[in-house]
């Protein structure tokens, strides 16, 4: 991937120098960066005095640019949010960003402005993954094994088995992915936190099992345990305590059956009742919130919320 300039924000930078430096960001063809700034006068703007006659007005500062950036590739969009602060930060990768990237970067500017603040680090940085709109693509770039099963544990008559390029998709989001946001965020990285809902949920607890020193915090809000008829889930069955030890883990999951999932509900049961069990056995901090009232389309948002007061606001 070619180099592209590294877009580090400044307090006080005149409208002119930001146009200029958001120009050269579009030139490279590869990083498309949407600023938010308060407008500004020209440069040369001026003002009228007593008598009539024009001077220079005095120059207006222009607040610090808060920005998101997004490299775009043939499989993944991707964008960025980065605080305007100096400071250490925590990323977190952002499965589906398409559906919850604006959330998320709600939920982070008010948790780090807030006098409850506890994190270790300055402030957060969003790196969200677009997975993809075509759901063919994005089950398989999620799930960890190929299925032909459906959520009620049914063979699903003459389809072939789909799923498991997760092993792949983990490939990519744990090295490449990872050093490209840091650099481009041009931030000390204190923390590293995945998060992800449904498949996507599916996905960040695949990620602990198989690359746990990757992150140090995963977020999985209604993970897809029926995937395979709930086999995959029994890969949580023996504690790793050599790799799991310091990590925190949310689980999240809606109560509100949707239409015709009461059985997959039911199913699942047990395997959350075990992950969270084996975590804790495995020296994990272990967080379960249950959302009675949220159906599995729903709960992403108060759970988002509810995992990142729990991990960082020190609530009195």
């Amino acid at each position: 991937m070619d180099r592209l300039p590294s877009p580090t924000p400044a307090a006080g930078i005149t409208r002119a120098t930001a146009l200029k430096t958001l120009a050269g960001l579009a030139a490279s063809g590869l990083l498309a960066l949407r600023a938010k700034a308060a407008p500004a006068a020209p440069d040369t703007e001026t003002a009228e005095t007593a008598d009539g006659s024009r001077k220079p007005a005095e120059p207006k500062s222009v607040p610090a640019i808060e920005h998101e950036s997004g490299i775009r590739s043939v499989r993944f969009g991707r964008r960025l949010r980065v605080p305007t602060h100096p400071g250490s930060v925590a990323v977190i990768d952002l499965l589906d960003a398409e559906s919850f990237f604006e959330t998320t970067v709600a939920y982070a500017g008010a948790i780090e402005k807030s006098r409850l603040f506890a994190g270790d680090f300055a402030g957060f940085v969003v790196a969200g993954i677009e997975t993809t709109s075509d759901a063919r693509k994005r089950e398989y770039a999620l799930t960890p094994t190929a299925s032909s099963i459906d959520r009620r544990g049914e063979p699903l008559p003459g389809r072939k088995r789909a799923g498991g390029g997760a092993p792949e998709m983990l490939d990519w989001l744990s090295d490449p992915w990872q050093r490209e946001t840091e650099r481009l965020s041009g931030r000390e990285t204190a923390r590293r936190v995945l998060a992800g809902h449904s498949y996507a949920g599916l996905f960040t607890l695949h990620a602990l099992l198989e690359r746990p020193d990757a992150w140090d915090d995963f977020i999985a809000i209604d993970p897809s345990l029926w995937w395979d008829g709930g086999r995959w889930a029994d890969a949580f069955h023996e504690t790793r305590p050599n790799q799991w030890a310091g990590k925190r883990v949310y689980l999240a999951y809606a109560e509100r059956p949707r239409r015709g999932s009461v059985g997959a509900l039911d199913r699942s049961a047990p395997a959350k009742e075990r992950i969270a069990e084996v975590l804790r056995r495995g020296g994990v901090e272990v967080i379960v919130r249950r959302f009675p009232d949220e159906v599995h389309g729903t709960v992403f948002w108060p759970a988002m919320y509810d995992a990142m007061k729990n991990f960082w606001l020190r609530m009195p």
